[in-house]
């Protein structure tokens, strides 16, 4: 999901849901807290969508997704989803990062949606995050 999204959506279960930031201040201040009433189990990260070898790497304040990022999205997924009947997972446009550790998730922990029609939902999924996920989790790619 997007931002806008995520933030009008109103759990009718026990929802897990990852929020993914960006190292931006200015776009970090639209995120407010998520509806839920106690329905809603929630996990922030922050990192840029950047495709590794980009040029704007250089740039000092981006914050990339690494390795230790991938191992904390993962096992606190595996820590807290218990009990959870919906993962929702969000970043500021819900084309990149979001679906990216969305589809890795899903494929990781059999969460039941179909990995070809995930793809071809989030055509701008970052691969790159999707493999250091797949890679962090122990699935050679």
């Amino acid at each position: 999901m997007g931002l806008r999204e995520a933030l009008d959506h109103i759990p009718l279960d026990l929802t897990y849901a990852i929020r993914i930031h960006s190292s931006h201040r200015i776009i970090d201040r639209f995120y407010k807290p998520l509806n839920g009433n106690g329905m809603c189990r929630s996990h922030d990260y922050t990192f840029d969508d950047l495709p590794r070898g980009n040029v704007r790497f250089l740039i000092k304040e981006r914050v990339h997704f690494t390795q230790d990022i991938a191992e904390r999205i993962i096992t606190d997924f595996k820590e807290g989803i218990e009990d959870c009947k919906e993962v929702l997972v969000h970043c500021l446009r819900g084309k990149n990062r979001g679906p990216s550790i969305g589809m890795a998730l899903n494929d990781i922990f059999n969460l039941g949606q179909d990995p070809t029609t995930l793809r071809d939902q989030y055509p701008e999924h970052l691969e790159h995050v999707y493999d250091l996920m797949m890679e962090t989790a122990g699935y050679s790619q």
